[in-house]
């Protein structure tokens, strides 16, 4: 704006500047001419008194030949009777000069023409004598102009000053005009002082200043309130532009992205993250298409759901949200385990006292091996009893409550309950059953921990050689009660540790029908431990026996 100010004003004053020459040559020029005209008129009124003065005229006129000044005398009728630029005899008559004419008629007469005597324009002033005689001067018609070229040096050094002064005129002009614009303090226009004119301007900038200020904390605070949002967002949530490059990227996106402390702001969605599966969704939703899917991602699996974003009927962006379902599929996934593991778990049974039953209806069976099919049936039934107990078991602790565990149980007393029970299991396979520790209380169902604790002896008894050894021991650790359950059993291969915990697993299948297992009694003891505020972990080795930690907090 400054230099376009400045620009225009020297562009003005240079104009006035030119017309101003023009105007002033416009005006001298007539003015040399008429101080010409009047010139010539004096110098031929001085001519004709010396010429009537003279004692000899022919060395009069003789002696004005000189200079730019033609001199010519004439007779009443127009003939030539002296010239100081032609010869006289020969030059024509004359009387129908104009200034020829007016001279003799009025006593005076001028005339501008082209000479074909000297072939150049001459201005010409005539005066009729007292004898009647004219006398009449003529000098070229450029003398005004050439008059006025002798002072154009002048007038040029005039213009030039007269530039120079625009220029620093305009310079300050323009820095007077935008010095109070300059001074407006922008954050608070409504305290500078400056011109009146400007006055509205200035208060027009204030209002839409404060505007402005209200629409900024608006959309900071609709900013910080959807980054406070998204941020505590578990999901995670992606906005890209119509080319693909990311407009906004919440904390969870970039963890599961694996993007964390990359500038994302502007770089492409394919920078942010390598998944094929994404981008394709994304190019897909920039199309106008809604697209959802699995993807997994940093070892988890996640839900997408990809839309498009509308400006108007154009496509101004995409949108993709990302819920971890891992546990949902890994949920589901059990579920249906479970259910086919139960179903093959209560087929078995089933299938045993049908058949048996069946051939005892048909009379297949002896009477001496009567006893023995009802024995195999009641053994089969008994198996489908204790597997419907531990499924009903673990039904019941997924429902399970923090609030329903509020006894205060001496976890010491429970262990010996549980290891009084087992020993004649434990003797008849000379098995060294021992129990040894602290008291400990710990905040919980008595009945849950002592299934528990003989789940965990139990397994202790089964998988262990005969003549083995089974110890038990509690005591304090911290704000925990540790509860160690060791044997001197086979062992788990290292395979099959990270798999002993879920529902209805076995290391050896064939082994644990024989001791009538069901594959829960882990799973039970896992739930009852996390139900409890606790956690369990597994040491073994093949072939050297297993331990098992169980750590409960401790009642306070």
């Amino acid at each position: 704006m400054k230099r376009r100010l400045y620009a225009r004003m020297f562009a003005l004053s240079l104009a006035m500047t030119l017309l101003t020459a023009v105007l002033l040559i416009g005006t001298v020029y007539p003015f040399f001419r008429d101080r010409l005209h009047e010139e010539m008129f004096l110098q031929t009124q001085l001519l004709a008194d010396g010429l009537e003065h003279a004692a000899n005229e022919q060395a009069y006129l003789a002696s004005l030949g000189a200079g730019d000044t033609r001199v010519t005398l004439l007779d009443g009728e127009g003939n030539v009777l002296f010239d100081t630029d032609a010869d006289a005899a020969s030059m024509e008559i004359h009387q129908d000069r104009p200034e020829i004419a007016q001279a003799l008629s009025t006593g005076r007469g001028e005339d501008t023409r082209h000479s074909r005597t000297v072939l150049e324009n001459l201005y010409y002033s005539a005066l009729r004598l007292s004898d009647g005689r004219v006398l009449r001067l003529a000098r070229p018609a450029a003398s005004a102009q050439l008059t006025l070229m002798q002072g154009l040096p002048a007038l040029a050094l005039v213009l030039l000053l007269c530039l120079c002064a625009s220029l620093l005129l305009s310079g300050r002009f323009t820095r007077s005009v935008l010095a109070p614009l300059e001074r407006i303090d922008m954050e608070h226009p409504e305290t500078t002082v400056c011109f009146d004119e400007l006055q509205p301007f200035v208060r027009r900038i204030a209002r839409q200043q404060e505007q402005l200020a209200q629409r900024m904390q608006d959309l900071v605070e609709q900013r910080d309130r959807i980054a406070s949002i998204t941020s505590h967002m578990r999901e995670g949530l992606v906005f890209v532009d119509a080319d693909g490059a990311a407009v906004m990227v919440n904390e969870s996106a970039l963890d599961l992205l694996g993007a964390r402390g990359m500038p994302w702001q502007g770089a492409h969605f394919v920078r942010i993250s390598r998944s094929a599966a994404l981008r394709e969704a994304l190019e897909a939703a920039l199309h106008g298409e809604n697209v959802e899917g699995d993807v997994e991602l940093t070892g988890h699996t996640y839900r997408f759901v990809a839309n498009p974003v509308y400006e108007g009927a154009a496509t101004g962006g995409a949108i993709l949200l990302l819920s971890d379902v891992t546990e949902r599929r890994r949920a589901e996934r059990m579920r249906r385990e479970f259910t086919a593991n139960v179903s093959h778990e209560l087929r078995s049974p089933l299938t045993s006292i049908a058949g048996f039953a069946e051939m005892m209806a048909c009379g297949m069976v002896r009477e001496a091996d009567m006893k023995e099919c009802a024995a195999r049936i009641k053994r089969e039934a008994d198996r489908m009893v204790t597997l419907i107990g531990d499924i009903l078991r673990l039904s019941q602790l997924d429902e399970l409550t923090p609030g329903h565990l509020s006894e205060r149980v001496p976890l010491l007393e429970v262990v010996r309950d549980v290891e009084a029970r087992l020993r004649p299991q434990a003797d008849a396979r000379a098995i060294t059953l021992r129990v040894q520790g602290e008291p400990c209380a710990v905040r919980g169902d008595r009945v849950m921990l002592e299934e528990l604790v003989q789940n965990l002896c139990d397994n202790a008894i089964k998988y262990n050689k005969d003549g083995g050894r089974v110890e038990m021991t509690l005591h304090a650790e911290g704000a925990q009660a540790l509860l160690c359950v060791r044997d001197t059993g086979i062992g788990i291969p290292r395979e099959h540790q990270s798999r002993v915990f879920e529902r209805f697993y076995r290391v050896d299948k064939s082994r644990s029908k024989k001791t009538g297992g069901t594959g829960l009694g882990l799973s039970i003891v896992r739930h009852v431990a996390e139900a409890h505020g606790g956690s369990v972990r597994m040491i073994s080795a093949e072939g050297e026996g297993t331990t098992f930690e169980v750590r409960l907090p401790l009642a306070r």
